[in-house]
Order: structure tokens, then sequence, then C-alpha cells
């Protein structure tokens, strides 16, 4: 369902354990972030957990949101901007996504006021200097994964990561295009592998529809990779 200035007026609201007025909008199926001018920058705390949400985008400014929470949706692309439209965030939850490259991270620098992180359950955590390349991203960051950062991680990420230049322009069409490779025989068992896995219609069209292209990009390799050193959880009766 799309999130509409109705469904944003009906949904609960209320002051969360940390004291903040919480707007819950969590297991919509939402496709897409919109609408979220209709808040009229009331909340503290905003839940957009549990939707289909692929790109983390078009947020109107809301300079009273402080939490951020976007647990368990599809996350794979975060939009230029955020720190414009959330000035004041504290707290961002992106637990349970799809970021795959330390790249697609960098968009979250702008938000330089942000203290607490959690990117757990997302492949990007797996890519060597994941930890250091986000702490050297915010000078005010305390907690990375639910883990206090440390003084001597600050040191290094600053030492690996100064001065790298994290304002890439390119549209997203023209990075997916350059990203896009071949399938080798091994990536088609991964999908074909991934595909009898699958929990939902959804995600087997999006892999046989990778398997019809004949391409698959970075990120969605780096998922399959993923899924496939996971074991599968065996049903009884």
């Amino acid at each position: 369902m799309r999130l509409t200035a109705e469904t944003i007026q009906e949904a609960p609201a209320f002051i969360n354990a940390v004291l903040e007025r919480e707007l819950n909008l969590r297991g919509l199926k939402i496709p897409a972030v919109e609408s979220l001018g209709a808040t009229q920058d009331q909340f503290d705390a905003i839940d957009l957990s549990d939707n289909d949400i692929i790109k983390l985008e078009n947020f109107p400014i809301l300079k009273r949101c402080k939490s951020l929470i976007v647990n368990n949706n599809r996350i794979r692309r975060i939009a230029p901007g955020l720190g414009r439209a959330l000035p004041s965030l504290q707290t961002l939850v992106l637990t349970n996504n799809q970021l795959a490259r330390l790249q697609d991270l960098d968009p979250l620098h702008e938000l330089k006021g942000l203290e607490r992180l959690s990117l757990l359950k997302n492949p990007v955590t797996a890519l060597d200097n994941y930890r250091l390349y986000v702490i050297s991203m915010f000078p005010k960051l305390r907690h990375l994964d639910f883990q206090k950062v440390q003084v001597s991680e600050r040191e290094r990420a600053t030492a690996m990561f100064q001065g790298r230049d994290r304002t890439g322009t390119r549209l997203d069409h023209e990075e997916d295009a350059e990203l896009r490779q071949l399938l080798t025989p091994e990536v088609k068992k991964l999908i074909k592998i991934a595909i009898d896995r699958a929990s939902s219609l959804d995600e087997i069209n999006r892999l046989e529809a990778i398997l019809v292209s004949g391409r698959i990009s970075e990120g969605d390799l780096a998922m399959l990779k993923s899924s496939a050193a996971q074991p599968q959880t065996m049903q009884t009766e």
C-alpha cells in the first residue's frame, strides 16, 4: 500500500521509552517513503520498520525528528539530502536491509549530529574496514551496531579515511549500468538456490528476472553470497 496522508493521520502515536513522541508506521507493506509532510513535524521518532522500502529518500524537512527506525525493509540505496531533511537526527536504525557496498553508505555522511547507527544484517557489514569506514563519516558517533565507538577506532578511522570525497554525483541508473556484470555459471547456481529458499512470490519473480536479464548488480551478488553462506533452516513435522 502507498503511504498516504490519511494513513499517517490514522497511524498510532505514543510516547516511547526514551520520552520521544513516536509515530508507528510499521508493517504496512509500504514500498516507498512519501507524504511525511503530513506529520507536520510533530514527532521526535518515526518507525518505518517491517515494510518494503527499497530506497531511503523523499523526506521533507523534519527538524524535530531525532530517531528514524527502518528495520526489516529492502533498502539498497540512500539518496543524498538526508542531512538537510533531518538536521536533528541522532539515531538511525537500518538493521536487516540490503546495503552491500561501502559507497552505498556515503550519503549518510550528511548526518553530522548522528550518535547511534545500526547496520546489522546488511551485506556491507562483512566488508573489510567496514566499521572504520563508517566511524570516519560521523564525528559525533558514539555507538555503531550497538557497540561503543572506541577512541582507538576513531584514531584509526581518521588515519585511514581522512579526506575521502563522499559527494559522488553519478545518477543511480548510470551507476547500476556500470556495476552490472554478466552471470557466470556459479552465480546462476546461487540464484537458483536463492529461488528455492525464497519465502515470497515477489522475491522469486525478482530473482527470475535477474536470470532472464543475464546480468547482476554488485549489491545483488553480495546478497546472494551472504545468503548462500547461511545454513538453511530445516523444518520438522
